[in-house]
């Protein structure tokens, strides 16, 4: 079964405001399809009512809130990897794309469906998380998702109407997923206007 459909290819991103909008739209996309296509995956019987259910669809929000900061996670170091190369100053240039996370953040704010310091203890992790990945080469698509296919796992939902769960699927699902990101990205920005951009906003 194929996880995770794709989204439109967007405008060119060139900046710290489209790269905060791509980067939003993106885990918005990638934490809700996760969580639906994987449940959808998993359905012993009909789905769509179990998904209808009022008291289920507070499991499922719940998850898709616990969800976005993974997904955005993944997708800042995927950029950071990719602009790597073009970096004129590889430390600026991060904190400039630790900026543009912010932004992606404050589009939205803290979901309701999760505590307030939950939220705000995730923003910290992502940055943390960014700031360790810098340190190293840019990694693969493959071994970006590596450490976080067990915590998305963790966090789906789980119903008697639901079967076991699969972590090869969900794993082979969000390298997919992030692989499309991966080229969505790549075609659409101007690496060396991004690259300045983000280096200018330290």
């Amino acid at each position: 079964m194929a996880l995770f459909g794709g989204s439109r290819r967007g405008q060119a991103i060139g900046g710290g405001d489209a790269l905060a909008v791509f980067m939003d739209e993106q885990a918005q996309a990638f934490a809700r399809n996760a969580v639906e296509d994987y449940t959808r995956a998993r359905a012993r019987e009909d789905i769509d009512s179990l998904l209808a259910d009022p008291s289920f669809a507070g499991v499922i929000e719940k998850a898709y809130a616990e969800a976005y900061p993974i997904a955005l996670t993944l997708i800042a170091e995927l950029v950071e990897g990719v602009l790597a190369p073009q970096a004129y100053d590889r430390p600026a240039q991060l904190h400039g794309l630790m900026a543009v996370v912010h932004a992606a953040l404050d589009r939205h704010g803290a979901p309701p469906a999760i505590a307030l310091s939950a939220w705000n203890a995730a923003r910290q992790e992502i940055v943390r998380w960014l700031g360790e990945a810098a340190l190293r080469p840019p990694k693969t698509v493959n071994e970006i998702v590596e450490p976080f296919a067990g915590p998305m796992l963790a966090l789906m939902p789980i119903h008697e109407k639901l079967g076991r769960d699969d972590y090869p699927l969900l794993r082979g699902a969000m390298r997919a997923a992030l692989a499309a990101i991966h080229d969505r990205f790549v075609q659409t920005m101007n690496a060396s206007a991004l690259a300045k951009a983000l280096a200018a906003k330290t």
